[in-house]
């Protein structure tokens, strides 16, 4: 929400007992919402998600504030979409992952990537969009290091995002 403000500010000086008046006009000031870009808002950021989730110990996550990082549209949704990045270097075979308790208005983006870092060129795992809650399931090669994006379409918002990490 921006809020304007019209300010007119009339200064009495006096200087060696002459007295002069300075007007000085309008001025104008606009005071503006301003949310910070969370911490995990591009891959280099990315928070390292525990591998093992009770469903008390989720991670909270948000994307006021987010930007959009992917080139073009890798996921389900068309481009502009505000993610947030998490990552974890697999112990296991098969992760599944649930994103629940989402304010954002919309369908949740999930997308699953594994390389070789930051400035590699990503593969897709696992490409989901859906309500919340969102659950997606997807097989793992342990030692191998993942990234996920949590975006939505229409709003920013919170939400809890769980990983599960097994070898069946």
């Amino acid at each position: 929400t921006d809020y304007a403000y019209e300010i007119k500010m009339r200064y009495l000086i006096k200087y060696s007992g002459l007295k002069i008046i300075f007007f000085f006009g309008l001025i104008a000031c606009s005071v503006v919402s301003v949310i910070a870009q969370p911490a995990n808002d591009n891959c280099t950021g990315a928070i390292v998600l525990p591998q093992t989730c009770p469903p008390t110990a989720a991670t909270v996550g948000t994307t006021a504030g987010s930007t959009d990082g992917w080139a073009g549209s890798p996921g389900c949704q068309q481009s502009g979409n505000p993610e947030v990045w998490y990552t974890f270097t697999s112990t296991g075979t098969s992760g599944t992952f649930t994103v629940t308790n989402v304010t954002q208005a919309g369908v949740i983006e999930f997308i699953l990537v594994t390389g070789t870092g930051c400035a590699s060129t990503f593969t897709s795992v696992n490409i989901t969009c859906g309500a919340s809650p969102l659950t997606v399931t997807a097989a793992l090669v342990a030692g191998q290091q993942y990234w996920v994006t949590i975006s939505a379409r229409t709003s920013e918002g919170t939400f809890n995002i769980c990983l599960n990490v097994t070898s069946p």
